[in-house]
């Protein structure tokens, strides 16, 4: 496949104005990889629902409820397996999707949803093959080797650096004690992350391996917080930034208490979808969802910013405890810091916000902020594998 496809709705006209009839179309896709299909659509800005509907199929096959979720796309019975499309400030739609083993063909659908005004979509779309964005060129081949022969040339001098470190001949009396602090402190560590993961286990009724922890995902120990936490305060309503693992804990920590909700917000639903299979798997349905959110710029506090695109509707009226894990840091400066002004106004009286990675210095620097923006706020610092902020509102005496 070339590394970007273009499809042509209609090659006589700029924009198609969608109805309650589906308008179908097709590419041919490569089974097992993974495709963005992007372009843009318009309609009055005044209108509540800025969204519309896509329904798939691939090979002419509708998918099952399970395959749905695997591939990153929402079932209903009435569609099948669909997506809601909505779109950033420039009008422009995006969203991944992975195609199921041994498919050749996928077939969109795509209709108005509860749209009270007119909805017109480009006739030209575009679907990319993930895996040709990181083709690379000759001249980008020659600086790839440079760079990769510098990092090479000063991880051989590192190398160098630390056999004479632990020769005996250049070995100081100093230099054992440092090394035995840094292995006593992992070794430390990893016993606590033992440590909670079996109170964890010995506290909720886990009914199907979780996936694994510590890495890009939470540690044991942030997921005992989290717990800790929900069974002491019992919310009722969580918003959490970043599905996962967490999720799976939060909604294990609600049904313990035989009550609440958590509505986990992710920009990349490839992994979103795993979540959602997850909650199938270990059946907390009625304790967690997960919903698509892509990132999209936006202007907070008199701040540009790039934040999840949400659907307020989804936003539960009073939030007990949000959980921010998310987004990722590369998604740009201070990445996390929309989620208290976001959401300020939907914060219970009593709610709790807790944020994961606090030993970085943007989320050293974006709690900060938000005590100095937020006064009536105070913080504390939780000494965790990646370190933890708990934030809670000032009692009045």
């Amino acid at each position: 496949m070339k590394n970007e496809e273009l499809l042509l709705l209609d090659k006589t006209k700029k924009r198609i104005i969608l109805t309650e009839e589906i308008y179908y179309f097709e590419a041919n896709v490569v089974s097992s990889e993974k495709y963005i299909l992007s372009g843009h659509f318009y309609l009055n800005q005044k209108e509540e629902e800025k969204r519309v509907l896509l329904v798939v199929s691939f090979d002419d096959i509708l998918l099952s409820k399970e395959e749905s979720f695997q591939c990153a796309f929402s079932y209903s019975e009435s569609y099948g397996t669909y997506r809601y499309l909505t779109h950033s400030k420039d009008n422009e739609f995006r969203f991944s999707f992975t195609v199921p083993n041994g498919v050749k063909k996928v077939k969109f659908g795509i209709k108005k949803w509860n749209n009270k005004y007119d909805v017109e979509i480009s006739s030209k779309l575009s679907l990319t093959n993930i895996k040709d964005l990181y083709k690379f060129n000759d001249s980008d081949m020659e600086i790839l080797f440079d760079e990769l022969n510098f990092i090479k040339t000063e991880l051989h001098k590192k190398s160098l650096e630390d056999k004479n470190i632990l020769s005996k001949k250049h070995t100081t009396d100093m230099d054992i004690p440092k090394i035995r602090q840094v292995v006593n402190a992992a070794e430390k560590n990893n016993f606590s992350q033992i440590e909670s993961f079996m109170n964890i286990q010995n506290v909720l009724d886990i009914r199907f391996p979780l996936p694994k922890m510590r890495g890009w995902a939470i540690s044991p120990d942030f997921a005992e917080l989290l717990l800790r936490e929900i069974l002491i305060h019992k919310p009722k309503n969580v918003v959490e930034f970043g599905s996962g693992v967490s999720t799976l804990i939060i909604g294990y920590a609600l049904e313990k208490n035989e009550q609440g909700k958590l509505t986990s917000f992710d920009h990349d639903m490839h992994y979103g979808a795993k979540t959602i299979q997850n909650i199938h798997l270990h059946g907390l349905e009625s304790y967690a969802e997960v919903i698509s959110a892509p990132i999209t710029e936006m202007n907070i506090n008199d701040r540009v910013c790039k934040w999840y695109d949400i659907d307020i509707k989804k936003i539960p009226d009073k939030i007990d405890m949000l959980i921010i894990d998310g987004p990722p840091a590369g998604t740009g400066f201070e990445a996390r810091y929309p989620a208290l002004p976001f959401l300020i106004d939907y914060l219970a009286d009593d709610a709790i916000v807790i944020m994961d990675d606090g030993i970085r210095q943007d989320e050293k620097d974006i709690c900060a902020h938000w005590v100095e923006e937020y006064p009536e706020f105070k913080s504390e610092y939780i000494e965790t594998e990646k370190g933890v902020f708990i934030l809670k509102k000032i009692k009045s005496v």
